[in-house]
């Protein structure tokens, strides 16, 4: 794969460099840029080895780029509804000739009848249950951030997920959602929303 070398991602690099020692962190779930040989389709740098894998690294794996796999398997066992934390200040991503915007966070929430205040609504995601507004905390360097309430897990897959950079999101496989539904089984009280 060959290295990006734009000055964003050189910025970035010195601001993390700056902040890390200092116990500043923020992760993103979006997925880095890369360059693809052809053929070739893009999957995340490391596997979350099911149900074996450590809290921590789990909480790494399921918020800086595996978020979505999380929230489907969350989604797909408590019937709760999938949510996103999207930057639409930023570049984006084509879809149909359509702008779509990039993706720092994949959750899930309880279905609610009308929408919800980010203060006081709950979300879940590898963290366990937190405040809405608690996101936008952790991922405090978009541009623009806003909440998408409701995204159909069929939307969320067809959408922002795919096999090349024009895709926020890396692509969902079946091996995906069986490790992020081992983790959670292994863990199930932490996602429960009571």
């Amino acid at each position: 794969m060959a290295e990006n070398t734009s000055i964003g991602w050189k910025i970035a690099a010195g601001v993390a460099a700056f902040l890390l020692p200092l116990g500043v962190v923020a992760v993103a779930c979006r997925k880095p840029p890369q360059v693809l040989p052809a053929n070739k389709n893009p999957a995340p740098r490391r596997s979350a080895k099911a149900a074996a894998m450590s809290e921590e690294d789990a909480q790494d794996y399921y918020t800086s780029e595996a978020c979505h796999y999380f929230a489907i398997a969350l989604h797909r066992m408590f019937g709760y509804e999938i949510g996103m934390l999207v930057d639409t200040g930023e570049k984006g991503f084509s879809y149909r000739r359509e702008r779509i915007p990039g993706v720092a966070h994949v959750f899930c929430h309880m279905p609610y009848l009308e929408h919800p205040d980010p203060k006081t609504a709950d979300v879940i995601d590898v963290m366990g249950v937190r405040k809405a507004n608690e996101l936008t905390k952790h991922w405090f360097d978009l541009l623009e951030p806003e909440i998408y309430w409701s995204v159909p897990e069929d939307e969320l897959i067809e959408v922002y997920t795919g096999s090349s950079d024009s895709r926020p999101l890396y692509k969902v496989t079946k091996k995906h959602i069986e490790e992020a539904t081992a983790f959670i089984l292994a863990h199930r009280d932490k996602y429960v929303l009571r």
